[in-house]
């Protein structure tokens, strides 16, 4: 009896320590990484768009560094209409991946601007903290649009039009979208109106955001306008299975959505990630052209 007892006891411990390994051995690192980034500033290229492709660069490396990248083969159809008939062809790409999600910077990024010859270069340096990618995640679906009935994403606004985004999703979930502008970072979902910190979704359900027609949680559209020639601005997306709570921020009166500075975002964005390893971020540039 007594040896019974020890033996099962012994299974139990052995299973115990296999559970353990196992989970050590699926378990996503995180590390404190560091990049640099050095670019050629081409001619017609916008100060912030060179800002942000360089720190984008930057994060690239980064991530590189420290976890590598995977290779992967994408096949894209091509269909184009001439005369009235239509031809597709089949073109393979390869893209190079990291094998890591950029979580949050840890200190503000550095820009120092070099000549090379008659050449503008610029080179971005980062530090921040990013996970190890284990396995895949949602496929969200998510466009921006000019119009809800629209089929193809756009990047680029005339002032004046409004926006809309296109959400699917293959698990339920919740959902928040910001605009981070040139001063600070807006909150366009869930709406200022609504008293839980996020949009809750349905599995494999299309939503169409930011009109009142369609969604019956909002009130008014959110029109694109600015004071410059060209303004560039960028959407950022987040969707979980798990609840979460938006980002605290200040409202600003009727019909104006809630912001916060875009530090004090980051912040939350890099918090919300380190506690949950199954949030999605994705990001979109959006520009605003103003030809009034």
């Amino acid at each position: 009896m007594k040896r019974k007892e020890m033996s099962n006891r012994t299974r139990l411990v052995t299973w115990a320590l296999g559970f353990l390994v196992s989970v050590a051995t699926h378990a996503q690192r995180e590390a404190d990484v560091n990049g640099t980034y050095t670019m050629l500033v081409e001619e017609g290229m916008t100060w912030a768009d060179a800002k942000r492709k360089a720190i984008e660069g930057a994060k690239s490396e980064a991530l590189k560094n420290s976890f590598g990248t995977r290779m992967s083969n994408v096949v894209v159809i091509q269909t184009m209409e001439v005369d009235g008939k239509s031809t597709s062809n089949f073109v393979e790409r390869t893209i190079e991946e990291s094998n890591a999600d950029w979580l949050g910077d840890t200190k503000s990024p550095d820009l120092k601007v070099r000549f090379d010859g008659e050449n503008l270069v610029l080179v971005a340096e980062v530090w921040g903290t990013a996970r190890e990618i284990v396995q895949a995640k949602a496929n969200i679906e998510w466009k921006v649009l000019n119009h809800p009935n629209a089929g193809t994403s756009i990047t680029t606004f005339n002032y004046g039009e409004n926006i809309y985004v296109r959400f699917k999703s293959p698990e339920s979930g919740f959902l928040a979208i910001y605009l981070l502008d040139t001063e600070n970072t807006a909150c366009l979902l869930p709406y200022r109106q609504m008293e839980q910190g996020t949009y809750k979704v349905e599995a494999g359900k299309q939503y169409v955001f930011f009109d009142p027609d369609l969604d019956k949680y909002c009130t008014n559209r959110y029109r694109m306008t600015t004071n410059m020639g060209v303004e560039t601005n960028e959407l950022v997306l987040i969707f979980s299975p798990h609840p979460f709570t938006k980002a605290s921020d200040i409202k600003r009166g009727a019909n104006k959505v809630s912001t916060l500075s875009t530090v004090d975002f980051f912040r939350w964005q890099l918090k919300c990630r380190q506690q949950d390893r199954d949030m999605f971020i994705d990001n979109k540039i959006i520009k605003i052209v103003n030809n009034m």
